[in-house]
């Protein structure tokens, strides 16, 4: 399952890039519903922290060993919650929201730049098909 999660990811950042960025028709759509109240900012700190935590959880153990995320299931578990998140509206949201200032300047927010998780797929990618030897993200 991981594979092929991997696999598409790839794919869809390729396409991404090739394209130059997210379509308008996309773009505008996952803007629409932009948090206003209170309590959807307070989530979308909370959402951000904890992917931020998942990421460094997974980054840390790649660099001391990759092959640990693909037999632990905890581990595993993080990955696909991270990719999820990744692929998905809501970190392009939450990447909005960080480009118009919205975030407090003291969240830690790694985990929204472009290429952080990409990096990290990069390292995980041939360890888990035994090409490679892992390298640092």
């Amino acid at each position: 399952v991981i594979n092929q999660t991997i696999k598409g990811y790839f794919f869809f950042s390729a396409h991404r890039q090739r394209c130059g960025g997210w379509s308008s028709a996309f773009h505008n759509t996952m803007t629409k519903n932009k948090p206003t109240e209170h309590s959807d900012i307070n989530e979308t700190f909370k959402r951000i922290e904890q992917m931020e935590q998942c990421f460094d959880t997974l980054l840390a153990a790649a660099q001391s060993d990759a092959q640990t995320i693909y037999h632990s299931p905890k581990l595993n578990a993080l990955l696909t919650q991270l990719l999820r998140y990744y692929e998905g509206a809501q970190w392009l949201r939450d990447y909005e929201m960080d480009e118009q200032g919205l975030l407090p300047p003291d969240l830690k927010r790694g985990v929204l730049s472009q290429d952080a998780v990409f990096d990290l797929l990069s390292v995980l990618g041939p360890v888990q098909n035994g090409t490679d030897t892992p390298g640092e993200p």
